[in-house]
């Protein structure tokens, strides 16, 4: 009977123990500190999250991140231990996130009821995106979230396309008409003659590129034909939203190959970073934060690495100037989300936290810490719930390199105080994806979006004399509104494509093509030495790929495009 009674007790203490370890919060608020890996295919670093975001979650969720980027061979890798991670976070809804579902990688949504009772905001707030993601599964269970989630689909999102260039240089040469490619070409030029080096002696250049983010194209040259054109990125070439029509990479005269003939007309001149084939985006980074570049069609690459508090109290500013023959790329927001996977490991121990913590991210104040950092150090509302960064905020937003030594976080949840290091580029969260679309409304504030350029209290007095000058010269009184009212742009709609798996010979095909053509698009944007031989060598790599079944990758890409046209016809028509 004693033995039977020490069972039993045995027995039921071990049911606490598991009934303790099934409810989220139980394991990770009340006992030790879990690290959770997150494998992600957007992340730009690897390593343990630090900083400000680190703070956050140990005193929200009591856990470390230890991220995981992709890089050569890490998918695969990952994929034979049979774990990819706590959190997985795909680049896109093709091939390899659907080999994750066949090979039985990802955890089930819906098991156990996990999203309806640890995603709760997700559930009861985003079916639509629920139920897209069912739909492109294929096998009527739901794995995941999109990102960009939109409440409605009424709207575009503002373009991050955004052709920010030194505006007071632009000043300096007088402002000259920029029609299109040449007139651009002209104006660089000039800028190079009257600042040959950057603040620490170094030359200076109209574009620094770097290769870490190339697909199946070179990124930069098919992101500035999406620029300048308002064509979409669609396997291996780009797809015209408003009628349909795909251009093959190697298309003569295609977008693909005009972009690249600037570039190469640019390097000739010596204003392409040669060293823009192999390093890194935050070599660039480093540059770009000392004056080095002039240009750049992304905001991220342009004026938010470059406006800091010291450029701006020098008169100095990168501001956008979008050539008037360009039609820039608009995203049309998205019920559904975006292609850019939030999912949880099949072999986590911890998939209601996992579930947790996604959910939280796409909850208001989640996406508000994911987009800006934490609250009452970098931003806030005030009494009438408008949004604004805190004065140590705003100098964040203006230079992402500002150091937080010395600086402190104390949480509105525990009411802990953290001491808080790093830059705050350092201390955002690294997984680098989005869960509500930055241009939505905030539920949480006073009507205002999530994006800070469109707060009131962002619609302040210009910050220097350069930026004065834009606004008269642009009439607007912001960057959003410049693009949205000056300029002409497409929309690509939020529709729920998936574009379909390649066979395994085709993705052979499609791999041994790509890395070919990546090659080549460098080789001649370096290389070729006039207009004749960058002809010749273009003529050449189109021979040479359809040796290795470059037709067949495009006719794929062909079908697909009439896939993504089929479906916003429905759209449209609904």
């Amino acid at each position: 009977m004693k033995l039977k009674r020490l069972f039993s007790i045995f027995c039921a203490f071990i049911c606490a123990i598991a009934f303790c370890f099934s409810l989220t919060g139980c394991p990770n608020k009340k006992g030790g500190t879990i690290t959770l890996e997150v494998y992600s295919q957007l992340a730009n670093y690897q390593g343990m999250q630090i900083g400000m975001m680190a703070a956050v979650l140990k005193d929200k969720f009591n856990v470390e991140l230890n991220i995981i980027k992709d890089e050569e061979g890490i998918y695969e890798t990952r994929m034979e231990r049979g774990f990819l991670g706590d959190i997985v976070v795909w680049g896109s809804n093709g091939k390899e996130y659907k080999q994750a579902i066949k090979n039985g990688m990802l955890f089930d949504w819906e098991s156990e009821d996990l999203v309806k009772n640890y995603g709760k905001y997700i559930y009861e707030n985003l079916q639509p995106a629920l139920e897209a993601n069912r739909e492109i599964n294929g096998n009527g269970k739901i794995y995941g979230i999109g990102h960009n989630v939109a409440p409605s689909a009424e709207e575009h999102e503002n373009t991050s396309y955004t052709w920010d260039i030194r505006w007071d240089l632009y000043n300096q040469l007088g402002r000259p008409e920029v029609k299109d490619l040449d007139d651009l070409y002209n104006l660089l030029v000039e800028m190079k003659n009257i600042c040959p080096t950057d603040e620490n002696g170094n030359p200076t250049y109209a574009f620094s590129l770097w290769p870490d983010w190339d697909g199946s194209m070179v990124m930069y040259v098919k992101a500035f034909a999406t620029a300048y054109y308002g064509y979409d990125e669609h396997g291996i070439g780009l797809y015209d939203p408003e009628t349909g029509e795909f251009y093959d990479a190697l298309a003569e005269n295609g977008p693909y190959i005009t972009s690249l003939k600037f570039f190469n007309k640019l390097y000739r001149a010596g204003l392409v970073d040669p060293n823009s084939s192999s390093q890194t985006y935050e070599d660039m980074s480093q540059k770009l934060a000392a004056g080095g570049i002039f240009m750049s069609i992304f905001d991220y690459a342009g004026s938010m690495g470059y406006n800091s508090d010291d450029h701006i109290a020098q008169n100095k500013m990168m501001l956008p100037l979008v050539p008037k023959d360009a039609r820039i790329m608009a995203y049309g927001m998205s019920v559904y989300g975006g292609n850019r996977i939030w999912t949880i490991g099949a072999h986590t121990r911890y998939p209601e936290l996992c579930m947790e913590i996604i959910n939280w991210l796409y909850t208001p104040e989640g996406t508000m810490y994911n987009l800006y950092g934490a609250q009452g150090l970098i931003w806030d509302y005030d009494e009438n719930n408008n949004l604004y960064f805190t004065p140590f905020g705003k100098t964040c937003n203006n230079d992402p390199n500002t150091s937080l030594n010395g600086k402190t976080w104390t949480s509105p949840w525990t009411g802990k105080t953290y001491e808080l290091g790093g830059s705050f580029n350092d201390g955002r969260l690294q997984i680098n994806n989005t869960t509500w679309t930055k241009d939505a409304i905030n539920p949480d504030s006073n009507g205002e979006t999530f994006n800070s350029a469109t707060w009131k209290s962002e619609q302040e007095p210009p910050k220097c004399d350069t930026e004065a000058a834009w606004r008269k010269w642009s009439g607007c009184l912001s960057t959003v509104e410049y693009l949205n009212t000056k300029c002409n742009y497409a929309v690509m709609p939020g529709i729920n494509y998936s574009e379909s798996v390649r066979d395994d010979e085709l993705e052979l095909i499609w791999n041994t093509v790509t890395t070919k053509l990546k090659e080549g698009t460098w080789s001649i944007l370096k290389y070729a030495k006039n207009d004749n031989e960058f002809n010749y060598l273009v003529n050449e790599l189109r021979n040479n790929l359809k040796k290795l079944g470059y037709d067949r990758c495009v006719e794929w890409s062909r079908q697909e495009a009439q896939v993504k046209w089929q479906l916003q016809q429905e759209l449209a028509n609904k």
